[in-house]
């Protein structure tokens, strides 16, 4: 599983998880498959008990620990054993604090690709709120603001108005000739109700 896929699948956190079946099953979970990546390196006959407890305890005391999903972490595993990060053995003994040390590299991998996650769902909102009919650009809010105010006289139209106009004029043609067209409809139909005295 590749890093990416691990952030795109938005699995629970083990913060989700410990408030939701508790500690305990947390650290149940992680000593399985700390002692499943030993028995996989050929390392876990020589590595005691202890050894595999308390690196899941100081796993889960690490300040990423809560943030990470089980995606995440099974996809770390899935690296380190790939020796993405290196030997934790020498002589078949393993040394549960190089195993540790390999979660900062993994984090930082792990960080720019949820950045890189996260711009990407930014861009696609944008993309979709561009191209949402029913959303209103600044530059149509402004031409909006400016018919407003010839209609009522009530409203000064500001500089910041006519640069941001300017600024947005590639956006603005199309809006201002349907938002025109919209209030010359209403004026219209106005007109007509005066004549008929409606």
């Amino acid at each position: 599983m590749g890093i990416q896929k691990a952030v795109a699948e938005k699995a629970p956190t083990f913060h989700d998880v410990t408030n939701f079946w508790g500690e305990d099953s947390t650290k149940f979970w992680l000593r399985f498959h700390i002692a499943e990546t030993f028995a996989f390196l050929g390392i876990y006959d020589t590595a005691s008990k202890y050894q595999v407890q308390h690196t899941a305890d100081l796993i889960m005391q690490h300040e990423i620990f809560g943030q990470l999903t089980l995606s995440e972490f099974l996809c770390f595993l899935q690296r380190f054993k790939m020796g993405s990060y290196g030997k934790i053995y020498q002589s078949n003994r393993p040394n549960p604090q190089e195993f540790l040390m390999c979660l900062q590299p993994f984090w930082n991998e792990l960080c720019q690709e949820r950045g890189k996650a996260e711009e990407k769902a930014r861009q696609e909102r944008i993309s979709r709120d561009l191209h949402n009919p029913n959303n209103m650009t600044k530059a149509e809010w402004i031409v909006i603001k400016i018919l407003t105010a010839m209609y009522n006289s009530d409203y000064v139209v500001t500089k910041q108005d006519f640069e941001c106009l300017e600024n947005e004029n590639n956006k603005l043609i199309p809006s201002a000739e349907k938002i025109a067209k919209h209030f010359f409809e209403l004026g219209m139909a106005a007109s007509n109700k005066a004549q008929k005295g409606e």
